[in-house]
């Protein structure tokens, strides 16, 4: 692997990489087990390198990824653990297409794949957006992106690519929603680009769903969809964000998050005043927190 991007870098690596090898179903390398599978997630038998031990240096800064090569020289399968229905499944078959003996280069390659479609949309988006409103685009883009958005492009992870589509989908519905009707060539490449990205985050998460139907809103409010002239040019745009609103709601991830929610009888002030404090956290999150020597947090997959 490159220097710096080891296998285990991404979040949650060990359970994408496993649902990517188990989905070409080589019995040597990924072993499906009886164990039922709970919220979406199946208890499987992989190859260590696969297993959640690639992740032995996270959140220890004095462990560099060399702890990985005991991994390599470890016979037999370990537990693990793959998607069962908590994600769409889309981004994992595509990256599958890149599977080899070599798991390394295979990684590299899935990364450079990732990298390539997230980028392409997003030069897509920008290229096509309107005149007054690239810079817009391309700086908010850009200012929430980095820099956790723009490592997970070139990640195993599905949300890198969730992010790029959904970004795309937005300045595609914008675009095509107050954009002029005499460009016929423009106005295809932004229906292409609309298709494009709600595919791509569709079939990366389910909760995507949620932000092209917010998307979607914001277009048609910003764009004047409501207008009688522009009417028909938006009805494209609510019905992607219908059918990605109805995708989130039938997602096994939203329903765990929603199946989830602590009860609470505290008053609405003492939340809305914790919630408040947390804003900081939640807005400098992505640029990096401190964690104590020898915490062993994971992220949810």
């Amino acid at each position: 692997m490159v220097p710096g991007l080891p296998i285990g870098a991404s979040p949650d690596d060990d359970f994408h990489l496993a649902t990517i090898w188990c989905d070409r179903g080589d019995a040597a390398i990924c072993r499906r087990t009886d164990e039922p599978a709970m919220d979406g997630v199946e208890r499987v038998r992989v190859l260590p390198v696969l297993g959640p031990g690639l992740a032995c240096f996270a959140f220890r800064a004095e462990q560099s990824a060399g702890c990985q090569a005991s991994l390599h020289r470890q016979p037999g399968l370990v537990d693990g653990r793959a998607d069962a229905g908590l994600y769409p499944g889309g981004f994992h078959r595509t990256m599958s297409l890149f599977v080899t003996a070599r798991i390394g280069r295979s990684v590299l390659a899935m990364r450079m794949a990732s990298w390539l479609l997230a980028i392409s949309l997003l030069l897509a988006a920008c290229v096509l957006a309107a005149p007054d409103l690239r810079r817009a685009v391309t700086l908010g883009a850009l200012t929430t992106l980095v820099p956790l958005g723009v490592f997970l492009f070139a990640s195993t992870n599905p949300s890198g690519l969730t992010v790029a589509g959904v970004i795309a989908y937005w300045s595609a519905a914008l675009a095509h929603t107050g954009g002029s009707r005499q460009d016929r060539r423009r106005t295809w490449a932004l229906v292409a680009l609309l298709l494009a990205g709600a595919l791509v985050a569709l079939g990366s998460r389910y909760d995507a769903g949620i932000y092209l139907g917010v998307a979607s809103a914001a277009a048609w409010l910003a764009g004047g969809g409501f207008l009688p002239e522009r009417r028909r040019r938006s009805s494209l745009v609510l019905v992607l964000g219908a059918v990605g609103s109805v995708f989130a709601l039938l997602g096994t991830q939203n329903q765990r998050a929603l199946g989830g929610l602590p009860e609470t009888d505290r008053p609405l002030t003492v939340v809305l005043f914790e919630n408040a404090l947390e804003l900081p956290r939640l807005v400098l999150g992505s640029l990096g927190t401190l964690v104590s020597a020898g915490s062993t947090r994971r992220c949810p997959p």
